[in-house]
This record gives structure tokens, C-alpha cells and sequence, in this order.
């Protein structure tokens, strides 16, 4: 990058295009600014949908489910039925 005065870029012979072409993008940055917004909804007459839309917050499915404990519950009975969880060593 090179910085130069606009004396230099004269003497250089070195057209300033960028400088005309910032100046034209903020009129119209200030023309759209100005502007109302434009609604580019395609079914603003009759809607595609009749219920909202689906989000993933609020409640539902989650990775525990109580049932996964069954197992656990039915082993431990097992266990307890059968002696319980420490057993005796006999020498």
C-alpha cells in the first residue's frame, strides 16, 4: 500500500477512480438508510402456513429417561435376593 498526497498523484499522472466510487457508494448508502424497508414476504395475501414455526428451546426429549433405571433396580433386587452384594469368602 502506498500512501501518497494528491499532489503526487497528479504529478504521477495516477487517476483517482477509488475516491469517485466511495463517494457514489455513500449517497446511496445514505438513499437506502432513508428508504423504508421492502417486504419480500411471497405470501403476504394468504399465509403458506397456519401454525408457527417449530424451535428447538423449551423443554422436551432429553438423553435421561427413568426406564433406564429399570435394569439397575432389577439387578440390585436379583442381588439382594440371592445374598447380597458382598459375599463371604470360605477358606
Amino acid at each position: 500500500m502506498i500512501v501518497m498526497r494528491d499532489e503526487q498523484f497528479e504529478a504521477h499522472g495516477i487517476e483517482r477512480k477509488n475516491k469517485a466510487r466511495v463517494a457514489i457508494e455513500k449517497t446511496a448508502k445514505t438513499q437506502r438508510a432513508q428508504a423504508p424497508v421492502k417486504s419480500r414476504r411471497a405470501d403476504t395475501s394468504q399465509p403458506a402456513f397456519n401454525s408457527n414455526r417449530s424451535s428447538h428451546g423449551g423443554g422436551g426429549g432429553g438423553a435421561f429417561n427413568p426406564l433406564m433405571l429399570l435394569p439397575f433396580v432389577v439387578f440390585a433386587v436379583y442381588r439382594i435376593k440371592k445374598g447380597g452384594f458382598i459375599e463371604e469368602r470360605k477358606n
